[in-house]
């Protein structure tokens, strides 16, 4: 089902999904259509590709670790005349306004460390007091920016590196002839050790389509790729592994259900666009078939 807007008024986290390839295949292919009959679109659709600097995340990890109330608090109530009212006072900031805001954390710092030295009148705090308060509190605005500095950077992951991803994978043995039918097969089982001809059959629902060898630091990886009967695309992943066992764990990436585990020192896994109970089900008929 087409999500509500998405042809005539497609979001700006629509555009970042469709470029995730994380959109529904109805969905993209809605977007596909409003794209080529939109150039606005694809404007919008150009600058999110380029918009790989989180710039309102990290100024929001300033602005969480900015210690407003105490800055505040540390403040004299000075008695100034309205001159100097006009000329220190700043416009009203809007609630949802996130670079005035941590713009504003540290005009306050500044136009305390004034007040202290200048114009403070409160008898019951010290200069050298409310300069040490102040002071703290500046240290405590440096190691906020430091950890906005250090946070990740999320990047907008576009067709190109989806590609390049899924191609370092890639060896000499991907491309052989073998690669073909039941020498494909064969070859997948001689890399990993594994009788695997009985995973082709073994998950209700499953048509068997194709088995591929990749690489992963320098190990085989073998992949058994399977057509539902709904249509979608269902990959069986196999690898040599010396963690320790592990029972199967369920996750998502890239908007794909994976369900992991590790046993006889092999890593597994499954993954595809289905219902976690749905991904479970194949992957207990999987490791069933394979005798780990």
């Amino acid at each position: 089902m087409v999500s509500a807007g998405m042809a005539d008024h497609p979001r700006d986290e629509d555009l970042v999904a469709y470029l995730d390839g994380e959109l529904a295949l109805a969905d993209r292919q809605a977007l596909d259509q409003a794209l080529s009959d939109s150039a606005d679109l694809r404007a919008r659709l150009e600058v999110l590709r380029g918009g790989d600097r989180p710039f309102r995340e990290s100024f929001d990890l300033l602005l969480d670790a900015a210690p407003l109330e105490r800055m505040r608090a540390a403040l004299p109530d000075p008695t100034i005349s309205a001159s100097v009212i006009s000329t220190t006072q700043t416009p009203p900031i809007p609630a949802n306004d996130w670079r005035s805001l941590g713009i504003a954390a540290m005009l306050l710092l500044a136009i305390g460390i004034g007040f202290a030295v200048g114009f403070g009148t409160r008898s019951d705090m010290g200069d050298t007091a409310l300069l040490a308060e102040l002071d703290a509190l500046e240290a405590e605005l440096e190691e906020a920016e430091a950890a906005a500095d250090a946070a990740p950077v999320a990047t907008v992951k576009g067709w190109r590196q989806a590609v390049a991803d899924y191609q370092v994978l890639f060896t000499t043995d991907s491309l052989t002839p073998d690669q073909g039918g039941d020498g494909a097969l064969a070859l997948a089982s001689s890399q990993v050790g594994l009788n695997l001809d009985p995973a082709t059959r073994a998950a209700a629902g499953l048509e068997f389509r194709r088995a591929q060898v990749l690489a992963f630091n320098s190990k085989p990886l073998v992949q058994l790729a399977y057509l539902g009967d709904d249509g979608v695309p269902v990959a069986f992943c196999i690898i040599a592994s010396n963690k320790p066992e592990a029972g199967t764990q369920y996750e998502q990436r890239n908007g794909l259900g994976i369900v992991h585990w590790i046993i006889g020192g092999y890593g597994l896994m499954v993954i595809g666009d289905l219902p976690e109970e749905r991904l479970n089900s194949i992957a207990r008929d999987l490791r069933k078939s394979i005798q780990l």
